[in-house]
């Protein structure tokens, strides 16, 4: 009886085994990865801005430091993302990720008031097309949420427009540059299943190294296959 007890437990624990190797999870190979795309959105603040106008009606030129109001920016990238080193728990590596991005970001700033008895309006727009390389650690906390970061560099197209109106007369100017520019990006991330992620982010851009910067907070998505 004892024997039948002990043949029936070593049957139980090799079809346990068994089973745990053809249909149990396995921890992801070194080296291995998943392309994804991601779209994402949200509020850009740009640091104060140096302007110099000339004024329509009197024709003195005033110049300073001009702050501008919230903008708004989108963006989307291409990326490969994949495992490069294991610490303790093979199932949550430390992971690689490249990635091509783009988008348009825009702010503006509009100002009204009376100089020398006239109504004067105007409005200052900055408009940002980038197109930039990413490399970016990940890193996950849970079987659900992740974090990330890492540095990135690229090609900004800049176009700052300037409109102006002085009693009867009205004004408008356009100037568009090409600059390199980098950014640093730090978020979080909630995987929906195992190819769908929610990513919350910050990110400090510059154009040149030197001011203004631009900060923004984005949401948005992220789809691997």
């Amino acid at each position: 009886m004892l024997m039948k007890k002990k043949l029936i437990t070593l049957l139980c624990a090799t079809l346990l085994v068994a089973w745990t190797q053809a249909f149990g999870a396995s921890a992801p190979a070194l080296g291995t990865g998943q392309f994804y795309v991601s779209v994402r959105g949200g509020a850009v603040w740009i640091d104060s801005t140096f302007v110099s106008v000339t004024n329509l009606a009197t024709g003195t030129t005033v110049s300073g430091d001009v702050n501008m109001d919230t903008g708004y920016a989108v963006t989307g990238a291409v990326g490969y993302v994949m495992s490069i080193a294991e610490f303790d728990d093979p199932f949550r590596p430390l992971k690689l990720r490249l990635e091509i991005e783009s988008g348009y970001a825009n702010a503006t700033k509009y100002a009204s008031g009376t100089v020398s008895g006239y109504s004067v309006s105007g409005k200052l727009e900055a408009e940002v097309v980038p197109v930039m390389f990413n490399v970016l650690l990940e890193y996950s906390l849970s079987e659900s949420f992740y974090v990330f970061g890492g540095v990135g560099g690229g090609l900004s197209i800049q176009k700052v427009s300037l409109s102006a109106n002085a009693g009867s007369a009205s004004d408008s100017t356009s100037k568009t540059n090409n600059y390199y520019a980098a950014q640093a990006r730090l978020g979080v991330g909630y995987m929906i299943n195992e190819n769908v992620s929610l990513e919350l982010s910050y990110r400090l851009y510059s154009q040149q190294f030197s001011s203004p910067l631009t900060q923004a907070v984005e949401g948005g998505i992220a789809v691997r296959f």
